[in-house]
C-alpha cells in the first residue's frame, strides 16, 4: 500500500476507554476502522482485563463529502498543541484528549491535543480538532456504536466474573 493511513485516538482517563478510527486509502478506495478498547480495573486499580472490538464503517455522506470535510479542517495540516505561539497550557489529572497520526509511504507526522474543549474557543486549531472529533461522531454514529461496544463488554466481563 502506498497510500494514506489517518488515525485519531480519542483517549479519556475517566471513562477508562480508548476510541481509535483508522482512515485508510490505497490509492483506490477509502476504508475505516473503528475500534473501541475499554479497560478493567481492579479494587486496586490495576487493570484486570481489556477487551477490544473492531467494526468496519462507511460514512454517511460518503467518501467524497467526508474526506473533503475532514480535509476543510485542515486535519493535514494543523500543528501540535505545543506548538501554537503562545499557547497556554492546563493539564488536568482526569482529562481527554485527541492525537492524530497521518502516515504515507514517505513521511509521518503526530500531533496532539490534551483537552481540546478547554481552548477551543482561544485557539482556532483546538476548535477544528473538535470539529473532527465532532464529524467523525456523526458520520460514523460512534457514540452509538461505542456505547453498545462498551455494555456488552461490561456484560461479559460481569458474567465471567459471576461464573468463577
Amino acid at each position: 500500500m502506498h497510500g494514506v493511513q489517518i488515525r485519531i485516538d480519542f483517549d479519556c482517563v475517566r471513562n477508562r476507554r480508548e476510541s481509535l478510527v483508522i482512515l485508510t486509502n490505497d490509492r483506490k478506495e477509502w476504508k475505516a476502522e473503528l475500534s473501541n478498547v475499554h479497560y478493567y480495573y481492579t479494587e486496586n486499580m490495576e487493570v484486570d482485563s481489556i477487551s477490544r472490538e473492531v467494526i468496519n464503517a462507511i460514512p454517511k455522506s460518503k467518501w467524497i463529502n467526508f474526506i473533503n470535510k475532514l480535509f476543510d479542517l485542515k486535519i493535514l495540516t494543523i500543528e501540535d498543541n505545543y506548538k501554537i505561539p503562545n499557547f497556554e497550557y492546563y493539564m488536568p489529572t482526569d482529562g481527554c484528549g485527541i492525537a492524530i497520526e497521518i502516515a504515507t509511504k514517505n513521511m509521518y507526522r503526530f500531533y496532539n491535543y490534551d483537552n481540546p474543549g478547554r481552548y477551543e474557543k482561544k485557539y482556532w486549531q483546538a476548535g477544528n480538532v473538535i470539529a473532527i472529533q465532532n464529524l467523525l461522531y456523526d458520520e460514523f454514529d460512534i457514540l452509538k456504536t461505542w456505547d453498545r461496544q462498551r455494555e456488552e463488554a461490561r456484560l461479559i466481563y460481569v458474567a465471567e466474573k459471576e461464573s468463577k
